[in-house]
């Protein structure tokens, strides 16, 4: 029978896809709704088959999800872009209602304005070496009497770089300026007047790392006589 029925397809193969064609153009909108209805009627089956086969298949969903976004990054970007205009603010705002989340964002804006491009889309985290919970647990240990995560900001108190930014010299996270400058303990808690007031004032005897260009076409350095 099998063998049949491939043997009259692929002698009417013309006339079946035009009766397809003209089938689906007449049926289409009927057989959308007839799915809708029944997607509706079993919505909750659907929903836990596909939980159970994403648990049980997670490398073949993976698969499937990298492969679409490849094929499709027109909609990816328009599915991202709709989401964050319905979402994305409202998320942002709440995740900076909180101390925390207040210190992460203010983190990731300060290291992709130290290195721009560079950043590259890593967490800032990842770059420094230390989580936001590091960070907080380290500054909390140097709050000054009256310093609360809820004053911290403009007139409250400032994070402030012990060394300051502007003395190191990097472009790169990988340089070595730029852990020295990130690291926990060049971070402190002042107060917004004193943050003012010190500047970019060095307090500390501190040496820059040497930006060195190298030039392999360039002869090695020898002393004189040698």
């Amino acid at each position: 029978m099998k063998e049949y029925r491939q043997k009259a397809y692929a002698k009417n193969k013309d006339e079946i896809l035009s009766n397809w064609s003209a089938w689906y153009a007449e049926n289409h909108e009927r057989e959308l709704e007839k799915k809708r209805i029944r997607y509706a009627e079993n919505r909750e089956k659907n929903l836990e088959y596909a939980r159970e086969y994403r648990s049980s298949n997670p490398e073949k969903v993976r698969a499937a999800s990298d492969k679409w976004k490849a094929e499709n990054p027109d909609k990816v970007k328009k599915a991202w872009d709709d989401w964050y205009s319905e979402n994305g603010k409202a998320r942002d705002a709440k995740h900076r209602s909180t101390p925390r989340g207040k210190l992460d964002d203010l983190m990731s804006s300060a290291i992709y304005s130290a290195i721009k491009k560079r950043k590259a889309g890593r967490s800032w985290s990842d770059l420094v070496g230390y989580s936001v919970d590091d960070l907080m647990d380290h500054l909390e240990r140097q709050f000054q009497p009256g310093m609360t995560w809820e004053n911290h900001g403009q007139y409250g108190w400032h994070i402030d770089h012990v060394i300051p930014r502007s003395a190191f010299n990097y472009g790169e996270p990988e340089d070595i300026d730029f852990k020295r400058c990130w690291a926990l303990d060049n971070m402190q808690p002042l107060w917004w007047r004193d943050n003012l007031s010190k500047g970019a004032k060095i307090t500390a005897p501190f040496q820059p790392s040497l930006a060195m260009t190298v030039n392999e076409n360039q002869p090695p350095l020898t002393t004189r006589g040698a």
